[in-house]
């Protein structure tokens, strides 16, 4: 086995990226990339650290009037959408839950999670990622107390929409009522027969 100062960074990266992506324990990865699990707790962070820090290089939420507007557009010509930034939804990732917080992360199957919040756009690339809420936390109460939302109270995307799912009255009303009124517009009534089918 070779000591974490000789293992390659890109074997480091492998064996996290494999760990992450098979929900598996530190042995597992270390075992794929022949080293000792160790070792591989010896780096586990540093890599951790590393992929966050690139965050904001590769999810990104459109944020300026150009890529608002190319992204409105790519989202038009698929489905027909007017002035729409994304498709939201959430999703949830089984955990081993922390013991002293166990009922919280336990989610309506009964099993334990975190409910993961993402937006995606015309390109199927996630624009938006919230991962810190316990299986158990609703997805309306996620969006209701994300910043995203808190953006297009404030405004900052005109009149950019997100679509999700019928059933999500917070999505639903941000995309068919924006504004809080009772009547639908053509537009919305539009938009209402797109989203059920």
């Amino acid at each position: 086995m070779q000591t974490t100062r000789t293992i390659p960074p890109e074997t480091k990266l492998l064996a996290v990226l494999h760990m992450l992506a098979s929900g598996s324990f530190q042995t597992t990865g270390a075992l794929v990339a022949g080293i000792s699990q160790p070792s591989f707790s010896a780096f586990l962070h540093k890599v951790l650290d590393a992929i966050i820090s690139l965050t904001p290089c590769h999810i990104s939420f459109p944020n300026t009037q150009q890529k608002q507007q190319e992204t409105k557009q790519g989202l038009y010509q698929i489905n027909g959408f007017p002035q729409v930034l994304g498709a939201i939804d959430c999703t949830h990732v089984r955990i081993v839950p922390p013991a002293a917080t166990k009922l919280l992360y336990r989610n309506r199957t009964h099993t334990h999670s975190i409910n993961v919040q993402a937006i995606v756009d015309h390109r199927g690339l996630i624009t938006n990622i919230l991962a810190k809420y316990p299986g158990s936390v609703h997805y309306s109460f996620i969006f209701c107390h994300c910043t995203i939302n808190q953006h297009f109270q404030d405004g900052r995307y005109g009149n950019g929409l997100l679509v999700g799912k019928y059933k999500n009255p917070v999505i639903y009303t941000l995309h068919s009522n924006p504004l809080g009124h009772t009547t639908h517009t053509p537009r919305h009534r539009h938009m209402d027969r797109k989203t059920m089918r």
